[in-house]
C-alpha cells in the first residue's frame, strides 16, 4: 500500500507493509463513523449452532430443476425439535431430527468466520408413500397451523399434479412425535432402520389437484404458494405453461397468463393493504421482470404491477416478501444482486450487489431482523447480509455464511424463527438456528472482508 502526503507544495510518498496497511484500514474505519460501536449496541441475527445430518433415501437425490426448492423445514416450540421434508424424483420423505444437546450450542467458525456444521446422529428418515406423484417433484410448500386449522404440506410435481397432506400440530414435537414415528418403522427384529421407511400416519388425508391441461406439453418447473391464514386455497406457478393456476382444495378456480416464464412465486402478507390472513396479492416472478397480480380483479387479467428489474435481460430466479420495515418484497437472480422494492410504492429501496460468486437461486427475510436476508446459489453456500442501506444495521453487505458440502437442492426457513435448512447433492442436511443476539464485531469485520475479496476475485 502506497500512502502519499503533501507538506508545503512537496509531496512525499510512503511505501506501508501488509500488516500496516491492516492497522490504517482499521483506524479509518473506526474513525468513519460509530457504525462498529452501534453494531456492538443493536441486537440482530447471530447464529447458535449449525449441525449437519445425513439423510438415507436409498441412493442420491434426483436433480431437479436448476432453482428448485425441495425441501422444507418445521420447527417445534422453540426449536429443540425439528421435522424436514424433502423429495427426490416421485417420493417425499420426512426428516425427524432429534433435539439439540448442549455441544451443538457452541458454534465453530473456520476461516474467514465461516460457521462449522457438527455431525449429529439419530435422523429418523420416514418415507411418506400415501403422497404419490407421476413425475419429478419440482417443488414443497409449507402452511404452518393457526388455531384449530392443521398444517399443510403440498408437493407439485413438473406437469402442476398438486398432491396436499394433512400435518400434525408443531406441539405434537414435543410430545414424543418423533419416538412414536420411529417406533412405528421398526423392522421385525426390532432394530430401527433410517433408510426405505414407511409410515403413512406421519401424515392424512391428502388430496390432489390438477391443472386443466394436465399432462400437456412439456414438463419442468412448478412452484406452489398457500394463501396466508386460509390454507384451503393455494396458487401454482409452471415455467413452461406460462400460466398461474388458483385452487380451492382440489377445486380449480382461475387461471391467469403470465407474459414470460414464471420462476417464483409467493402471496405478499396483511401489511400490504389486506386484512390478516386474507392477502390476495400474488408476487410472482417472471424472466426478469416482477410482476403483481390481484385475486379479485379482473381488468387486466389480474395484473396491477409489472416492473422490469434486469434491463440487461437476466433472469430472477427468488423472491421472497415480509411484513416488516413497513412490508416489502425482494427479488434476485441470475445478476447475483438483491432487489427490494417497496410495497407501498413499488419502488426499489435498496439493492445488493455481488451477494454470491454464483447465480442466486433462494432468498429468505429473516424474522429475527427483518433488515436481514439469507441468500442461497448454484454453490454450496448460504449468505445472510443486510439489505436495508436506511438502517441501523451498518452498509449492505453479508454477516455471516455458513456452507454445506455440495450444491444446495433447496434451502428453506422456518415460519416465525430464523431455523434455516439445506439440502444438499450429497443428501445431506444442514441446519442452522439463529436468535437474536449482540454480533461479534471482529467476526462482522472478517465477513465484511470476506465477501470484498470475492466480489474483488468476480
Amino acid at each position: 500500500m502506497v500512502s502519499m502526503e503533501v507538506n508545503g507544495g512537496a509531496a512525499s510518498v510512503a511505501v506501508l507493509t501488509p500488516s500496516q496497511a491492516r492497522l490504517a484500514e482499521y483506524l479509518w474505519r473506526k474513525e468513519a463513523g460509530s457504525q462498529s460501536q452501534a453494531l456492538e449496541s443493536i441486537p440482530t441475527a447471530v447464529p447458535k449452532s449449525v449441525f449437519k445430518a445425513p439423510i438415507e433415501i436409498g441412493g442420491l437425490p434426483s436433480p431437479g430443476s436448476m432453482h428448485g426448492s425441495r425441501i422444507v423445514i418445521q420447527a417445534g416450540v422453540g426449536a429443540s425439535q425439528c421435522t424436514a421434508y424433502v423429495a427426490s424424483g416421485t417420493q417425499l420423505y420426512s426428516v425427524q431430527l432429534p433435539g439439540q444437546s448442549g455441544s451443538l450450542k457452541s458454534t465453530l467458525r473456520g476461516k474467514g468466520g465461516l460457521l462449522l456444521p457438527v455431525q449429529v446422529e439419530g435422523a429418523t428418515t420416514t418415507r411418506l408413500d400415501h403422497i404419490p406423484h407421476r413425475s419429478e417433484v419440482q417443488a414443497l410448500a409449507l402452511a404452518e397451523p393457526s388455531g384449530s386449522s392443521p398444517g399443510l404440506l403440498g408437493s407439485i410435481d413438473a406437469y402442476g399434479r398438486v398432491v396436499v397432506a394433512k400435518l400434525p400440530f408443531n406441539e405434537a414435537h414435543e410430545s414424543g412425535y418423533g419416538q412414536r414415528a420411529a417406533l412405528d418403522s421398526r423392522t421385525e427384529d426390532g432394530a430401527a432402520s433410517t433408510s426405505g421407511r414407511t409410515n403413512d400416519d406421519n401424515l392424512a388425508a391428502p388430496f390432489t389437484a390438477y391443472p386443466r391441461d394436465a399432462g400437456v406439453g412439456e414438463g419442468g418447473w412448478a412452484g406452489l404458494a398457500f394463501v396466508p391464514g386460509q390454507t384451503s386455497a393455494f396458487a401454482t406457478a409452471r415455467f413452461w405453461a406460462k400460466r398461474l393456476d388458483l385452487y380451492d382444495r382440489d377445486m380449480h378456480v382461475r387461471s391467469l397468463p403470465t407474459l414470460q416464464n414464471p420462476t417464483a412465486l409467493q402471496f405478499l402478507g396483511a401489511s400490504d393493504g389486506a386484512e390478516a390472513g386474507q392477502s390476495t396479492l400474488l408476487a410472482v416472478a417472471e424472466g426478469p421482470q416482477l410482476s403483481i397480480w390481484d385475486l379479485r380483479m379482473g381488468e387486466r387479467g389480474g395484473c396491477t404491477q409489472r416492473i422490469t428489474v434486469e434491463f440487461g435481460g437476466a433472469p430472477l430466479y427468488a423472491l421472497d416478501c415480509t411484513s416488516g420495515c413497513g412490508g416489502v418484497v425482494g427479488v434476485t437472480g441470475a445478476s447475483r444482486c438483491v432487489y427490494v422494492f417497496d410495497t407501498r410504492r413499488w419502488t426499489c429501496r435498496s439493492r445488493w450487489s455481488g451477494c454470491l460468486k454464483y447465480e442466486v437461486t433462494g432468498m429468505h427475510f429473516s424474522s429475527v431482523d427483518p433488515a436481514l436476508v439469507y441468500v442461497n446459489g448454484l454453490d454450496y453456500e448460504v449468505v445472510c447480509g443486510t439489505w436495508d442501506k436506511d438502517g441501523s444495521r451498518g452498509a449492505v453487505g453479508r454477516r455471516f455464511a455458513f456452507r454445506g458440502d455440495s450444491r444446495w437442492l433447496g434451502v428453506h426457513k422456518a415460519a416465525s424463527s430464523d431455523l434455516i435448512g439445506g439440502w444438499t447433492d450429497s443428501s445431506n442436511l444442514f441446519v442452522v438456528d439463529v436468535e437474536k443476539g449482540l454480533l461479534d464485531p471482529a467476526l462482522d469485520a472478517s465477513q465484511a472482508s470476506l465477501g470484498q475479496q470475492d466480489a474483488f476475485d468476480d
